[in-house]
């Protein structure tokens, strides 16, 4: 039986050899009711300054998810106690460093560090984050760039810069800040992000009372900007066939439809610009569905011939030399190998059938949200079905062509008006590289 001296000796080793190996310290103290505002203060940046480390030094995925909910739950709690905006603040100086190279290059989790870090500052709504959001719009990781502009969370909605979107644009400082980093993310190439710069476009009718009228028209003006400057590249992309990009472009149409409307009859130019840029979406789509539908039908005629042919007779090994293949009156034959090399065609082919379908529907898709948003920019009661029409009606043996030709019906009969024309292939194309010229030595 052990003495109690040995169990002490024993408890005491075994705190000391926990010390020495690295065991990880409890948090310090949250912030009582009670507490005094520096106090309080203190003890925020204690504990942010602990969890961000745990972050920084984990060694397995569980350590970081158990610091980024350390972080989310005690800005929750600063959100219940009426202290966020503290909270947001004292965030801004560690976060930065954080997200500026405070992880090692080399670490294998350094992505899985910085993502989890972003989506907890991507749940501070405060403007006093916007800093930090700076940072995260800028980084090279995409998934932080994605949170810096705004992750969605059911429990919480938007956050990042669409969060707190209106509360710096009460501000005009912070506004011209927000305003610049969002004129550089028009070049975006993440398609998720892209979406969410897309999404801060989008200005509402309705201006709210808190911010100014100047303001409020820099932002328009900015948006347009954006979208004047980019959407002949991205409308390309949907001429080739791109429908990750089909389905951002057709994300961002609402905030097109309000930029017309917001632009009114002073801006004439203007608005005709951004009616055009939605029929030129609306056209590339169409383009783009017709040619979906005939590689689809291409893909089943190439399946069903190679199909026909794997399904002859086959014989084991080839004939030998100067000896037919098959005899008169007999069914045609083939090497067993050539039947096989058929069969894998056939199922390459109506794999490839089955993902122009798929390119199709999106497409379809995609039309029928410009036909809506086309609708919405003529502000009646009544709505034209032209593309739906003929995306839908049985009868139709060419759809491909019949959609095409519904879209400049569509063009020709509501937005000719408007001096909005009937796109050209090559208005999209990208323009030729040229190399400077180098001066050559002359023959002799």
């Amino acid at each position: 039986m052990w003495s109690k001296g040995l169990i002490r000796a024993c408890c005491l080793g075994l705190i000391s050899v926990l010390f020495a190996s690295g065991a990880v310290a409890a948090p310090p103290p949250r912030p009582d009711p009670g507490d005094s505002a520096g106090t309080r203060n203190k003890k925020i940046e204690a504990r942010i300054k602990y969890w961000l480390e745990q972050i920084r030094t984990a060694k397995d995925a569980k350590t970081i998810d158990e610091g980024r909910r350390g972080l989310i739950g005690d800005y929750s709690q600063a959100a219940a106690g009426r202290y966020a905006s503290s909270f947001s603040l004292r965030m801004v100086k560690p976060a930065t460093t954080f997200l500026t190279g405070q992880i090692d290059p080399t670490d294998p989790l350094k992505r899985l560090k910085e993502v989890n870090t972003a989506l907890a500052i991507s749940r501070m709504s405060q403007k006093e984050i916007q800093p930090v959001l700076e940072v995260m719009v800028k980084h090279s990781n995409p998934a932080v760039r994605y949170s810096g502009w705004g992750s969605y969370n059911a429990n919480s909605g938007w956050g990042g810069y669409n969060a707190i979107r209106n509360q710096v644009l009460e501000d005009p400082d912070l506004t011209k800040i927000m305003l610049k980093s969002l004129d550089k993310a028009g070049g975006e190439t993440s398609l998720a992000v892209m979406a969410l710069v897309h999404k801060m476009l989008y200005f509402p009718l309705v201006r709210p009372a808190s911010i100014a009228a100047k303001t409020w028209r820099q932002g328009q003006e900015t948006a347009y900007a954006i979208f004047d400057r980019v959407w002949r590249t991205r409308c390309w992309q949907v001429l080739q066939g791109d429908t990750e990009m089909g389905y951002v472009c057709g994300k961002a149409l609402p905030a097109l439809v309000r930029l017309d409307a917001a632009l009114g009859k002073d801006n004439e130019k203007k608005r005709q610009r951004v009616r055009q840029m939605i029929a030129n979406l609306t056209w590339c789509a169409g383009q783009a569905y017709d040619k979906a539908l005939q590689a689809e039908k291409a893909a089943e005629a190439a399946a069903k011939a190679a199909g026909a042919g794997a399904h002859r007779p086959a014989v084991p090994g080839t004939p030998p030399a100067g000896v037919p293949a098959t005899r008169p009156g007999t069914p045609a034959t083939m090497p067993a190998g050539a039947a096989a090399r058929l069969a894998e065609a056939e199922r390459t082919a109506r794999q490839q059938a089955k993902a122009h379908k798929q390119d199709a529907a999106s497409m379809a898709m995609l039309l029928r949200i410009c036909e809506k948003n086309l609708n919405a920019l003529e502000r009646i009661g009544r709505r034209h079905t032209y593309i739906q029409d003929a995306l839908t009606d049985r009868r139709i043996v060419d759809r491909g062509t019949s959609v095409r030709e519904a879209v400049i019906k569509w063009i020709e009969d509501h937005l000719d008006k408007d001096r909005v024309v009937i796109p050209r292939r090559k208005v999209f194309e990208p323009k030729p590289t040229t190399r400077a010229a180098t001066a050559t030595a002359p023959a002799k």
